[in-house]
């Protein structure tokens, strides 16, 4: 059984049913305006104009991704050090252990 096609535009939905008919809901805050257009086309000039009547403010991105970019970049920097320092380390031995025989 097919889904229904839906697009979010501004605060309102557009969705295309099996059958071919069209629906838009506003669902910004106390709007709720609804309407059946002719086709979808026609519905996605109808959101657009409804959606440029409400004037919403632009939607922030999360930084979610930039943050865990640091996270992974902060984990590589430290096991990067944490190994030389272990090479180093172990090079210093052998070359210790070598110098006393």
């Amino acid at each position: 059984m097919s889904h229904p096609k839906t697009l979010h535009v501004g605060a309102g939905v557009l969705t295309r049913y099996r059958n071919g008919a069209c629906a838009f809901t506003c669902r910004h805050s106390g709007c709720r305006a609804y309407s059946e257009p002719r086709s979808w086309r026609a519905g996605l000039r109808q959101a657009s104009r409804h959606a440029a009547d409400h004037e919403l403010p632009p939607t922030r991105r999360r930084r979610g991704r930039f943050a865990v970019l640091l996270v992974v970049l902060l984990l590589l920097a430290i096991s990067s050090a944490g190994t030389y320092l272990a090479v180093e380390v172990f090079t210093t031995r052998a070359t210790t252990i070598e110098g006393v025989r």
